[in-house]
C-alpha cells in the first residue's frame, strides 16, 4: 500500500446514498465496509480512493477483486466488525516519510509562518 490515505470513509449506507454524501467526494480516502457489501464495494472503486478496509474476515466475489486489481485498489480484509475496525484506524499515529519532500516543505513553511523560533529557544 503506497497511495496517500488523507480521509477515512465508513461506507455504512447504501451505495446511492453514499455517492451522495459529501464526505465520499473527497480525494485520498480509506473505505471502511463490510465485506458483504458487494453494491457498496464496487461504488467505491473510483478515483479518490487509496484502499477499502473490509471488514468481518468476508471476501468479495473474484469479479470484484479483478475490478479492484485492475484499479489498483487494494482491498485489505480484516476479521473485527466495522466499528472495531474504524477505533483501530482512528489510533493510527501519521508518519511523514523523510522522501516526502512536499510534506516536509508544507511542513516548515507553516512552521516559519507560525512559529516564533526565537522564542522557543529562548
Amino acid at each position: 500500500l503506497d497511495r496517500y490515505i488523507e480521509n477515512v470513509f465508513i461506507a455504512a449506507l447504501s451505495a446511492p446514498e453514499i455517492k451522495r454524501h459529501p464526505d465520499y467526494r473527497k480525494e485520498n480516502k480509506l473505505i471502511i465496509t463490510g465485506g458483504d457489501r458487494s453494491d457498496v464495494i464496487t461504488a467505491c472503486l473510483e478515483e479518490g480512493t487509496s484502499a477499502i478496509i473490509l471488514t468481518n474476515n468476508i471476501v468479495p466475489s473474484a469479479n470484484i477483486l479483478a475490478q479492484a486489481n485492475e484499479k489498483n485498489i487494494p482491498l485489505i480484509s480484516l476479521r473485527p466488525d466495522t466499528y472495531t475496525v474504524s477505533k483501530l484506524i482512528e489510533n493510527i499515529q501519521p508518519v511523514i516519510l523523510p522522501d516526502e519532500r512536499e510534506k516536509l516543505h508544507e511542513i516548515e513553511k507553516e512552521a516559519r509562518e507560525h512559529l516564533d523560533i526565537q522564542a522557543i529557544l529562548d
